[in-house]
Formats: C-alpha cells, structure tokens, sequence
C-alpha cells in the first residue's frame, strides 16, 4: 500500500507474514511512512472540525432553502400567487387525502424511492392536520397539507434523488 499495510485485526498469520514482507525493504517502509505523514498531516482536529461544521451547515441550510421556496411570500388562499416554480394546483384534489398525496409527491420528487416507514410517517403527519372544508380544495388547509407534503419528501435523504 501507499501508506502502510492493511491485514485483518484478528489475523495473526497476515500479521506475521506483512511484518516479515516489510523487514527487508527497508526503502519501501520509509516511502510508505513518509506517505503515512502527508496523509495524517491533512487530518489535523482543525480541519476535521471545519468539515464537521460544513456538513451540519448544509444540514440546516438545505431544507431552510427548500422551506422557502415552497413557503416564504406565497398566499395561503390564492393558488394562483401558491405556483411560483410549483403548480400546487394539480396536487391541491389529493390534500384531503393524505396517503394519495404523499403517493403522489414521492413518485414526481423521489422517483418512488421512500421507504413505506417513511411515507407512513408522513400520511400520519399529514392526517393529523386540519382538513379542508367545502368542494374547492384552495383553503389554507388544504394548502398547508400540500405543501407539507412537499417539503417532507424533498428534505428527507431519498427525496434527494431528482433534486
């Protein structure tokens, strides 16, 4: 290898026969090692804190950004001023029914890849939500439940298949 030799933890025997393939090459374990340390060098708690802080930075500001865009200026009644880059018209008919909505929302933004754990989750979530009321499905709440069911499948990992 590059920077060493790798054999199995409980193996005593490729131990054994890697110690010995490294006791007479002795250039070859000063190459290795000096690779060894331009491998550690870069793995110093600074940066591994800046890489740590770069993934929860993109944890928090990814679904931010997707909340705002399916959420932030939009009307809770006008459907119309609601299909700014999303026609919520066309889902609106399922938001009285929440496991066809979250059918529906994990075929067009997952490809049909969240789990059934997952999609029931949601359906419970959604359920849970007031529901709209009268024969035109444009109320807050049936809006609301739209755009729940949205933000749901595109925050979570397998919603990131078509994003």
């Amino acid at each position: 290898g590059d920077n060493g030799l790798l054999v199995a933890y409980d193996d005593g025997e490729a131990f054994r026969a890697a110690a010995q393939r490294l006791a007479g090459q002795l250039g070859w374990v000063r190459a290795m090692g000096a690779q060894a340390r331009v491998t550690a060098s870069g793995l110093d708690w600074g940066r591994i804190i800046q890489q740590v802080e770069q993934v929860y930075t993109t944890a928090i500001s990814q679904p931010n950004q997707l909340w705002n865009f399916i959420y932030a200026n939009r009307s809770t009644t006008n459907t119309i001023e609601t299909t700014v880059g999303i026609r919520l018209d066309r889902l609106l008919p399922l938001a009285r029914t929440p496991q066809a909505l979250v059918d529906q929302a994990n075929l067009i933004l997952a490809a049909g890849a969240l789990p059934k754990a997952v999609t029931d989750r949601f359906v419970a979530a959604l359920t849970a939500m007031p529901v709209g009321t009268g024969t035109a499905f444009t109320t807050a709440n049936d809006i609301e439940r739209v755009r729940s069911a949205l933000y749901l499948t595109i925050s979570v990992p397998q919603g990131a298949i078509q994003k």
